[in-house]
């Protein structure tokens, strides 16, 4: 008897726990409504993975864009489609949006960019757009946020 009790009291607090933490993060999300806000949070925000609508055109659209922040690492993956070809896109900033790596999974050559640059792309913002729905629950993947050796980008010395 005297171990069930144990039981439940363990079971009671960790659901508290859960609940105290869930809506701290819950919070949080409400007060951060872009991936640029999350951005500029740094560190004192927490691991984010913001889901956009599909968006565009016949000739041109999106599709599953997510968009993972982590302190001051940015990470875009996206499908993009002309013409009917879908290609798989992405773009990383591991230094405050200083410089953003961009490439698909077609070409061995990427390109760096600018934060202007990002926002003209395709016609799509995803650093500033409130359409996104972004939650906290992602636990961070640091590897997401290193550039692909596999990636030429013009820096590189060709060894990549």
């Amino acid at each position: 008897m005297q171990s069930s009790w144990k039981t439940l009291t363990v079971v009671i607090f960790a659901c508290a726990a859960f609940a105290g933490g869930y809506y701290f993060l819950r919070s949080r999300e409400s007060t951060l409504a872009t991936v640029e806000a999350f951005m500029r949070a740094g560190q004192s925000a927490v691991p984010t993975v913001c889901v956009f609508p599909d968006s565009g055109s016949f000739t041109l659209a999106i599709q599953n864009l997510k968009v993972y922040v982590d302190g001051n690492n940015l990470r875009a993956d996206w499908i993009q489609s002309e013409s009917r070809q879908p290609t798989r896109r992405h773009i990383i900033s591991n230094d405050a949006g200083g410089h953003y790596y961009a490439w698909n999974d077609q070409r061995q050559n990427g390109m760096i960019i600018t934060k202007e640059e990002v926002q003209k792309a395709n016609g799509l913002d995803f650093l500033t757009s409130s359409a996104g729905s972004c939650g906290p629950l992602w636990f961070a993947d640091q590897s997401m946020f290193v550039v692909p050796d596999s990636v030429m980008f013009p820096t590189d010395s060709g060894n990549g």
